[in-house]
């Protein structure tokens, strides 16, 4: 038994014969007009069977005007189990480049700890810590299995109504599992 391995139009198949076929894609999904602050809908469904490994933004305008120069990226909040920010919760869009989820650690009077993250909570564990000590915190990236997730509806939004210059494009990494 061997696996095959073959690339189709930004896909990598890899064919298993006892598993089956599981294709690895890279979901591109432009943001080509400045977004309005409320969640707005890619148009981008992602499969029932998947698994999501992470989810990044390239900058390729970077916001100067908004109040909060912030981006979520999710499953469509309106759809059953969506969460808005449930891949990206807050990233900062104010500078050029590739954005990706991450937590914030603070170093304390006493302790050094996890204050927050922008990984939404579809990809990790996360419980903050404080600054007393041994209250580290805990911050462990995961992937999603999507089987079970009814919200299809990749989704963003940006963290101000007066967002004026940013664009860029939503990656997402994940793999499909097809029958054969």
């Amino acid at each position: 038994m061997s696996n095959a391995v073959s690339r189709q139009r930004g896909r990598m198949i890899i064919d298993n014969p006892v598993l089956g076929e599981a294709v690895l894609k890279i979901e591109k999904i432009p943001i080509a007009s400045v977004p309005t602050g409320s969640e707005q809908d890619t148009s981008i469904n992602l499969p029932t069977k998947c698994i999501v490994y992470d989810v990044w933004v390239d900058v390729t305008t970077a916001e100067a005007t908004g109040t909060t120069k912030t981006l979520d990226v999710g499953l469509l909040s309106t759809e059953t189990d969506g969460d808005a920010d449930g891949f990206l919760d807050g990233v900062s869009v104010s500078a050029l480049g590739v954005i990706d989820g991450k937590p914030t650690f603070t170093v304390g009077s006493s302790d050094s700890f996890y204050a927050s993250t922008t990984l939404g909570a579809y990809l990790r564990d996360f419980v903050a810590g404080t600054d007393a000590n041994g209250r580290n915190g805990v911050h462990s990236r995961k992937p999603l299995n999507k089987d079970g997730i009814t919200a299809s509806s990749v989704s963003y939004t940006a963290g101000s109504t007066d967002f004026a210059e940013f664009l860029g494009d939503i990656y997402i990494l994940y793999s499909e599992v097809v029958s054969t």
